[in-house]
């Protein structure tokens, strides 16, 4: 169904809108209820549901969404007249994208392999931001990208010092040269809601469980990296078909002797109980809905 989905949006948004009288916005933004009230997606029955399942997964930098849920495009390999889709905002929204990749790489896990390290002057974790745009892999971004990228990013991956020099990453750390204890808080009192662990598409619903949350196991380490010692959960998420969820109680685990932290983005972080959170924690599993 999802590639159904995908193959028409691609060319409806990429190529056809024109030709199938859709009518579609300058910079190539379509209102997603033209897009359902049309033929070719009402014959395959894809309601605005499906398309909005589209927002997350493998697929979310093939399409922009407006926050409104209102409108979509493309961001790339239009063949449409220019006017209507040659847009200096779609082209920024990528290299902002390729952007944030980067800074992920180099931030959380492997910064040896790009010959630069931490500078702890501003706090634990923060690199000078002068020194990552001196580095080839950022040679075609400006300090203005960077702001642009932590201010645009909803998961709130990236932090500036207080002096706006320095950059970290506020969450998912493995590279060795980073202590991730000196950037999180510990928690010492449970929430009073529950909180919500998002399995990557990589896991196993079955699995986890019946086995509980097992963490690290990556096979693709750097040398400068060590396995990921954290499980990362939510308070807040907006339930989304395409994942599946795992509620825990806090203060049940917490009373068992496991102990979380805070990071900086508020995202909650536990090592559990030798690297597993069992499932006697687990108040509720929702599995991925096919």
């Amino acid at each position: 169904m999802n590639n159904n989905i995908i193959n028409k949006l691609l060319y409806v948004l990429r190529h056809g809108a024109v030709k199938e009288r859709i009518p579609i916005k300058i910079d190539g933004w379509v209102e997603i209820n033209d897009l359902v009230a049309h033929r070719i997606f009402k014959r395959s029955n894809i309601s605005k549901t499906d398309i909005l399942s589209l927002k997350y997964g493998k697929n979310s930098s093939i399409f922009n969404i407006s926050e409104n849920n209102l409108l979509i495009r493309a961001t790339f390999g239009h063949t449409m007249p220019r006017e209507i889709v040659d847009s200096t905002e779609i082209v920024s929204s990528i290299k902002i994208q390729k952007l944030s990749k980067r800074l992920i790489c180099v931030l959380r896990h492997c910064p040896l392999s790009f010959n630069i390290e931490p500078d702890n002057y501003a706090g634990e974790g923060y690199f000078l931001i002068s020194k990552l745009l001196q580095l080839k892999q950022f040679k075609r971004y400006e300090y203005n990208d960077i702001v642009q990228c932590v201010n645009s990013d909803l998961n709130k991956r990236f932090e500036q010092s207080p002096c706006n020099l320095y950059l970290r990453a506020t969450y998912g750390h493995t590279s060795v040269m980073i202590n991730i204890y000196k950037i999180f808080e510990e928690i010492h009192k449970p929430f009073d809601k529950l909180i919500v662990y998002q399995m990557k598409q990589h896991e196993d619903f079955t699995k986890i469980t019946n086995n509980g949350i097992i963490i690290g196991a990556n096979k693709r380490l750097k040398p400068d990296q060590t396995q990921r010692t954290m499980a990362y959960f939510t308070q807040n998420c907006k339930f989304n078909p395409n994942i599946s969820y795992i509620y825990l109680d806090m203060a049940k685990a917490m009373n068992a002797n496991i102990k979380f932290w805070q990071a900086p983005n508020g995202f909650i972080a536990t090592s559990g109980n030798n690297g597993v959170i069992d499932k006697e924690y687990f108040v509720a599993q929702v599995p991925l809905v096919l």
